[in-house]
């Protein structure tokens, strides 16, 4: 019995030393993350939209301009239409995007792969800025991407995947490290790559929403071991 006893007791204690440690090593932060960077990546692209003497989308591509509206309704300042003119703006660049058998794209776009990807981030969009008042061009759209076999929300794929890292304990704030570097060279006036600044803006807003989810224990993340943690408990189970 005191064998038994004692791996029990050791296996006890390696556990609560590595949960411990890892605590302590990646402990995750809460409430609002990368708000700065998001707020000044939101102004990066305004400023490279901006059109004199007028309210201009955020982007000539459809697929950008709905990408950014999800990023701004789901961030930690939840825009809505009334809150800016060009935020209005670019919710009738969409509608006028809108093809009669439901979709979303550019005009002149024919490859069916980027009209669904155009037409998913465009229910993302409308479904944030306004699901109420846009609920039949949801709807349609949403048909649509069902013919062709691409009816899911990009925006809830990107924030399960920031779930999922943090289920080995890499926390949002690791995951949104890279856009975060990314975004303070834009920042600075490094460059403007329109779609890799649009991309960086929807990972860091998908950190934020995932974090929240975190805060309210909808998404628990359990330990992970590494090899030589794991021997160690395989010996001691043994």
């Amino acid at each position: 019995m005191m064998p038994t006893l004692f791996r029990a007791i050791c296996l006890f204690a390696v556990c609560t030393a590595v949960v411990s440690a890892q605590a302590e090593e990646k402990p995750r932060k809460q409430g609002k993350i990368f708000k700065s960077e998001v707020d000044q990546l939101v102004h990066v692209i305004a400023r490279h939209s901006a059109v004199a003497d007028k309210a201009a989308p955020y982007s000539e591509s459809v697929t950008n301009s709905a990408k950014i509206l999800t990023a701004l309704g789901h961030c930690h300042r939840f825009y809505v239409a009334i809150d800016n003119p060009r935020i209005r703006a670019t919710l009738q660049q969409l509608i006028r995007a809108r093809a009669a058998d439901g979709s979303f794209s550019n005009a002149g776009v024919a490859d069916a792969t980027a009209r669904a990807v155009a037409t998913a981030w465009t229910v993302d969009a409308l479904q944030i800025m306004d699901a109420d008042r846009f609920s039949d061009e949801i709807a349609t759209a949403n048909a649509w991407l069902t013919r062709h076999n691409a009816n899911h929300s990009p925006w809830a794929s990107h924030v399960q995947g920031v779930i999922e890292h943090s289920r080995t304990g890499e926390w949002p704030q690791a995951v949104g490290a890279e856009p975060a570097a990314a975004a303070a060279a834009w920042i600075q006036g490094q460059g403007f790559d329109e779609p890799a600044v649009v991309d960086a803006l929807v990972e860091l807003v998908a950190c934020q929403t995932a974090n929240r989810a975190l805060d309210k224990g909808d998404a628990p993340a359990p330990v992970a071991f590494d090899e030589s943690q794991q021997r160690g408990i395989d010996f001691l189970m043994s």
